[in-house]
């Protein structure tokens, strides 16, 4: 019995012995080319890199599911691109003051990692660098770093604080967009810019401050911040910015300083609780879908500074109840007061001289000057209408609008043909129809169809009288007609719905250009056709100098090729 036991402590022990070497790397495991790690090939769950180490290269540890620890050594300047890309299970790791760069996607959906330092030698740091971190609660990004880069922390859900320093200038697209816990921000008085989407979907946000210190704002900034109740925006802003608090159904008050000159597209689009709000008499139009859907408000003042009334800007506003239009508007758009219920009268001045295709619900009697533009539509429009002398209102309205098509504005949108070369399969192909706009390429959804056609993303695409129809897996059956591409002016953003799969939508960035024709742009026609028999990715090569289109693979949303590898 006794020597059992002893033969059982000796297997013990020995099994012990086994475990412990796979618990840390052996110098074997390692394979190093003149300072940098090219690869590690090991089963270790914690990882001390050696000290000859100066870079770590690009996807060194990409993909490893052992490792839960590494340490870094001092010796390191660089972590390169995707060094530590999909690291499932890395849960800690310490980023020496000797690094000064860390690339693209260097640490992107390492979803164990909860907590980040990064030290003050870090100058920069590329795209999707900590994106889809989803266990990743809290970092500190230091006072070296003067720009937060594009997706730098997309989708950290459990991100619950983030401190950024004073030398911070720009945030960039995305940057902390979908951080579904993030409840703690202060944006610093250094911050010049902040990008598209750049906290778009944070749900668990406030209140804001955009500081005085902001010039430029990106669209859809805080879109679907669905708990934000408070804002107050920079006195440096010309404009409310494109979205920027679209579908934030808890705000409740919005401050809208002096030096902001129009309410921008959808603004506002969708806030469900926003009862009233001032807009000072600074500003001059009121854009496009501007309140769209602010099911709540019932009290709004314009200005006498307001010339300009867009279209569907205050759309579906059910419980706007009353309006009075200043003496300084000129032009009311089509469906500019569509659907408010409860309005029941409105009194336009004789400055009114266009209004537009449906801009009142024909249930509203309208009180006007005999022969002005008030009268005209009355008439044509079936409105009650009751003669008066010249009007001279109080500046007070309340009303809503939607996201949907931007009208006229004081500078037109300009659509130049593009000059956008592509690579379908490594092979360089011509685009028969393409347009830039704002420096983005929109291309005909015709001429796309004919450009995958006999690929593995080719599709099929017509029109059933109701729908622009979209069969994913179906060769093109069309043609696309010859068009002489030029400047042109003739431009409005698209408001046509697609069906696939069953599916009615549309394109959130798509222009009716030169007539009736939609121009998509290809980078959300590939994020929509995620995922079916079309899908197909998409991005820039710098090296080439083109787009390149991979067929039969999803939309990664990146431009750096190396993710498709």
């Amino acid at each position: 019995m006794k020597k059992r036991l002893i033969s059982i402590l000796i297997i013990l022990s020995m099994m012990m012995v086994m475990l412990s070497v796979t618990v840390s790397a052996e110098d074997s495991d390692f394979e190093i080319e003149k300072g940098v790690l090219k690869k590690y090939k090991g089963f270790s769950y914690n990882v001390v890199i050696p000290d000859n180490v100066t870079s770590i290269g690009k996807r060194a540890f990409s993909g490893n599911e052992f490792i839960m620890s590494v340490t870094i050594p001092n010796s390191v300047k660089i972590i390169e691109d995707q060094a530590f890309l999909s690291c499932p299970n890395l849960t800690s790791i310490n980023i020496p003051n000797s690094v000064t760069s860390i690339g693209f996607a260097a640490f992107s959906d390492c979803e164990s990692l909860s907590e980040i330092n990064i030290p003050n030698s870090v100058k920069s740091m590329g795209r999707h660098v900590f994106s889809g971190c989803k266990s990743l609660r809290r970092v500190i990004i230091p006072n070296s770093l003067t720009t937060i880069p594009y997706d730098a922390f997309y989708d950290c859900e459990r991100l619950t604080s983030i401190t950024i320093p004073n030398s911070v200038t720009t945030i960039e697209a995305n940057a902390f967009r979908e951080c579904e816990g993030l409840t703690n921000l202060i944006i610093p008085n250094s911050v010049k810019t902040i990008g598209d989407d750049a906290f778009n979907g944070c749900k668990s946000l406030t209140s804001i401050i955009i500081p005085n210190s902001v010039t430029n704002i990106g669209s859809s900034v805080f879109n679907g911040c669905e708990n934000l109740r408070e804002a107050t925006l920079s006195n440096s802003m010309k404009s409310t910015g494109v979205g920027t608090f679209t579908e934030c159904k808890s705000l409740r008050s919005v401050t809208i300083p002096n030096s902001v000159t129009s309410i921008d597209y959808n603004t506002f689009a969708f806030c469900e609780n926003l009862t009233g709000i001032t807009i000072p008499d600074s500003v001059t139009i009121i854009k496009a879908d501007a309140f769209y859907g602010c099911k709540s408000l019932t009290n709004i003042t314009i200005p006498n500074s307001v010339t300009t009334i867009e279209n569907q800007a205050f759309i579906e506003c059910s419980s706007l109840s009353s309006i009075n239009i200043p003496n300084s508007v000129k032009t009311i758009e089509a469906y500019a007061f569509l659907d408010c219920e409860r309005l029941k009268e409105v009194t336009i001045p004789s400055s009114v001289k266009v209004i537009q295709e449906g801009a009142f619900p024909q249930s509203v009697r309208i009180y006007g000057v005999a022969g002005s533009a008030a009268e005209t539509y009355a008439i044509n429009n079936g409105n009650a209408f009751t003669v008066i002398k010249e009007a001279t209102p109080p500046a007070a309205s309340t009303e809503t609008s939607k996201p949907v098509v931007p009208a006229k504005s004081a500078k037109p949108v300009v659509a130049t043909p593009s000059s956008t070369s592509f690579l379908i399969d490594g092979k360089p192909v011509s685009v028969a129809a393409a347009y830039t706009i704002n420096g983005a390429n929109y291309l005909q959804l015709r001429a796309i169809a004919a450009l995958l056609n006999g690929t593995a993303s080719q599709f099929d695409v017509g029109w059933d009288g109701q729908y622009a129809v979209i069969e994913p897996g179906k060769p093109y059956s069309g043609t696309v007609p010859e068009i002489k591409l030029q400047n042109t002016t003739d431009v409005r953003q698209s408001s046509t719905k697609f069906k696939m799969n069953g599916e009615v939508f549309t394109f959130e960035d798509a222009w009716l250009i030169g007539g009736d024709t939609n121009y998509i742009q290809l980078r959300e026609f590939a994020f929509k056709l995620r995922g079916t028999a079309s899908q197909f990715n998409v991005y820039w090569d710098d090296k080439a100098g083109k787009a390149v289109i991979k067929p039969g693979v999803p939309y990664t949303g990146w431009d750096n090729p190396a993710q498709i590898e």
